[in-house]
Parts: C-alpha cells; structure tokens; sequence
C-alpha cells in the first residue's frame, strides 16, 4: 500500500455516488507544478488524482466541495495503465487515492454575492475556546504535587 498526501485543486464539483447503501464522493484533484526548463522557459506540469472520499454526511460536505476549491488530501494511491487500442497512441496511467483525510484549504464561491458554507461564530462577548484535551482543570485535581 502506497501512501500519498497532495494539495491541489479541484477540477469539478464533487459527486453523491452510493455503494452498497454507503454514501461516498468522487472528484477530482489538480496538482500543478511548475518550474523552469535548461533554457530558462517557465514550464508547468498538472497531474490529475481521482478521488474517492466514503462519508457517512457526503451530503453536507459535498456542499463544500466544489471546482476551484483548495483541498489536502491524504490517502492510499493506486493507479491503473491504459493501454489504447490504436497503436499509435501512448498508453496513460490514471491515479486513483483512496481518502483517508480531507481538510479544505480554501473555499471556491462562484457567486460573490452569495454567502459562503456558514460556520457558526463564537459569542461576542465569549473568546473562543479550543479544546484539545491537554487541560486539566486545578480545582478537580485531588493528586497535587506538594
């Protein structure tokens, strides 16, 4: 099994498939990479990944997905050698990553009068509070250190 973690773009909105009663999501991902040649020319090279992401809510993060949108993706890559039948062509190779994790980047809103995905604020009067369990509260601590 090959791991893989890319940064692209996606090259159209994401799609609703169902497997077996599962929920999941394909779409696909843009990587570009550019860089200049012995001569000096800029040059740029995209590779496409076909993505394939099972989520129990595909439909609420299918909202979110859409072409443009900068995502990280991190997963199990494959691929698959088309061979064509005319001989004169080149065979191609597609990639295919099995999403293990998603985290959206940026968000891509066609209409920029229209609202983007609304993400709940915090109270005006409350700073935010993120907790990632490392805090243990002094008052219910019994076991101090003196």
């Amino acid at each position: 099994m090959q791991n893989i973690e890319i940064i692209g773009h996606l090259g159209k909105d994401a799609e609703i498939k169902e497997f077996t009663g599962n929920p999941f999501l394909v779409f696909s991902v843009a990587v570009t990479k550019k860089y200049k040649d012995a001569s000096g020319n800029p040059k740029k090279v995209t590779t496409w990944y076909y993505i394939t992401k099972f989520h129990k809510d595909g439909s609420t993060l299918h909202e979110y997905l859409k072409q443009g949108c900068k995502v990280f993706i991190r997963g199990e890559l494959s691929s698959k050698i088309y061979t064509p039948d005319d001989q004169s062509k080149q065979p191609s190779v597609s990639l295919y990553v099995m999403c293990k994790e998603l985290q959206i980047l940026d968000f891509k809103n066609d209409d920029a009068t229209a609202p983007g995905p609304e993400v709940p604020a915090p109270p005006a009067d409350e700073p935010p509070v993120i907790d990632d369990g490392s805090y243990d509260d002094p008052s219910t601590n019994d076991d101090l250190p003196f």
